[in-house]
């Protein structure tokens, strides 16, 4: 299981449900992803910084900007992915002692890179 300094991560969890806010999916994907995060012994950050992980369903899941579930074929958002982002701005904000704004603009950066 993931060692995870529980008041950090709520605060990068909460910024990414804000900056996600118009997006129902993304925000879903933000819960699911957190849960999974804090719970799921399955998951296993790489030296690169993307995640493998041990899903639920039985498969397991490289992810960076790109996941091989089927929510992602699909084109929507899959909590595998909100996962590498969540996990990715909790290791910058522990780091680099980053501001909540500075947490905020990076996960907003990092949503709208998935969009574009």
């Amino acid at each position: 299981m993931l060692c995870i300094n529980y008041a950090v991560f709520t605060a990068v969890v909460s910024d990414a449900k804000v900056n996600a806010i118009m997006s129902p999916r993304w925000v879903r994907a933000i819960d699911r992803a957190a849960k999974e995060l804090l719970t799921n012994p399955n998951i296993i950050p790489t030296e690169s910084g993307a995640l493998f992980i041990g899903s639920p369903s039985g498969r397991c899941y490289a992810t960076d900007t790109t996941c091989q579930c089927k929510a992602h074929q699909f084109g929507q958002p899959c909590w595998h992915r909100g996962a590498d982002r969540l996990w990715a701005s909790y290791q910058l904000r522990l780091q680099h002692g980053l501001t909540a704004q500075d947490v905020r603009a990076a996960a907003l950066a990092a949503i709208n890179a998935i969009y574009a």
